[in-house]
């Protein structure tokens, strides 16, 4: 099983889709295509990589679960098990940007509503649902996109705070849309480090959106929006073309298909580039 996390931005290509960052892992390979992560994100990778080194070297006698709900059955879960209110957890925070206070407590809670939702319902895998690997394994990764430089343009509010700071554009409000985002991963994480961008979350299972509305609104945030429905029919003209098509900033995925499959699907839903000179 193959678990892929995909940022997409029209901003800086020619072209209508720019693949800025694929971070794919295997049990058994590790690869990096287009853009690198900035130093900041060193620690992370770090332990990532260790974890998934782990993993490799306890294959050989696991068996194979079963269990349908299992996303990743050759990965053991608790080896990427971050307990959110410890000093790793707020110095691995730190050396991404986010240094806000409130924001950090927002992911912490957030661990906690994900853990509640999916004893509900199934959000993310039931193996190993606990608060810390929830941190470990679903929201620091969508997190590392934040060490991208220029991921996303700030407003000059939010210059100084946080993972805000650290770009700068004309466009003040830019517009993120999550495909496939199941749990609410990577948007939600997202949206919290980012209050100035405004979130849309697609998703053809209604019950999940449900959930992610609910924890959007526990949480307090204003900036996050949820579409039911398949995102290759948002630009057809009964799924509101005039509303999306050519209207996102950037595009965000965690395992949703293939890339190039993800990128043909997504293509008319981005802003054209700005022709460089």
């Amino acid at each position: 099983t193959t678990a892929t996390h995909s940022i997409l931005s029209s901003r800086t290509t020619t072209s209508r889709f720019h693949p800025s960052l694929a971070f794919s892992t295997t049990t058994k390979t590790t690869t990096k295509i287009g853009t690198d992560h900035s130093s900041q994100s060193a620690a992370f990778q770090q332990k990532y990589l260790l974890a998934q080194q782990n993993n490799n070297d306890e294959e050989t006698d696991r068996p194979t679960p079963t269990n349908p709900d299992d996303d990743h059955p050759s990965t053991s879960s608790s080896s990427f098990a971050i307990d959110p209110k410890s000093e790793e957890a707020h110095n691995l925070l730190n050396s991404l940007g986010i240094t806000d206070t409130k924001q950090q407590e927002q992911l912490q809670k957030l661990s906690r509503l994900v853990v509640e939702w999916n004893g509900r319902l199934n959000l993310i895998s039931r193996k190993d649902c606990t608060v810390d690997v929830v941190f470990g394994r679903h929201i620091l990764p969508a997190l590392a996109l934040n060490a991208i430089p220029d991921f996303l343009p700030s407003s000059s509010s939010d210059e100084g705070d946080g993972a805000s700071s650290s770009s700068s554009s004309t466009t003040s409000n830019p517009r993120v849309i999550d495909v496939g985002t199941g749990g609410g991963f990577p948007g939600v994480p997202l949206a919290i480090i980012y209050p100035h961008a405004q979130f849309l979350l697609v998703d053809s299972v209604g019950k999940k959106l449900k959930a992610v509305q609910e924890m959007v609104d526990d949480l307090g945030l204003t900036n996050v929006q949820t579409h039911h429905g398949r995102v290759e029919e948002m630009v057809d003209a009964s799924g509101g073309a005039k509303l999306h098509k050519g209207a996102y900033d950037v595009c965000v995925g965690r395992s949703v298909t293939a890339l190039p499959r993800f990128c043909f699907w997504i293509q008319d839903l981005l802003k054209k580039g700005v022709e460089e000179d």
